[in-house]
Order: C-alpha cells, then structure tokens, then sequence
C-alpha cells in the first residue's frame, strides 16, 4: 500500500476481516456487517475478496513495473 491511503484501499484492507477480527475492532460481527452494507460492499467473503485484490494488485505493480523498463532499442 502506498503511503497515501484511498478509502478503497481501507475498505478492501477491513473486507479481507474474518469475523473473529470484525469481533475485535467492532465488538460485535453485525455492526461490521452494517458497516459493509452501508458501503454498499455484497462480497464479505475475506478469503476471496483477499485473494482477489492481491491478485489485483500484483497485475496492478507488473503493469507499472513494464512501463518504467526502457528497452534498449529506445535508448540513444
């Protein structure tokens, strides 16, 4: 994560929660379940929504790490 961190970012960071966390930060697992349907959030699966977003953000860092590599032909 960069250090300028999105509201998205929070949001799929606190998504990736299992119930026993959502337990811990917000005492009870149904106000988190509020808080996700307030976000209008439907995937509350944290496995998968893990999985889903590091895949996402591995594409997202091999796409910029491709455009910052020069190849030898453009270089003078």
């Amino acid at each position: 994560m960069s250090s300028t961190t999105s509201m998205d970012e929070v949001v799929n960071i606190l998504c990736k929660l299992s119930i026993l966390h959502c337990k811990v930060l917000f005492e009870e697992a149904e106000r988190f379940e509020e808080w996700l349907k307030e976000k209008v959030i439907k995937d509350k699966d944290p496995i998968s929504t893990f999985l889903d977003i590091w895949e996402f953000i591995d594409e997202e860092k091999k796409l910029v790490q491709d455009s910052e590599v020069i190849p030898d032909s453009y270089k003078v």
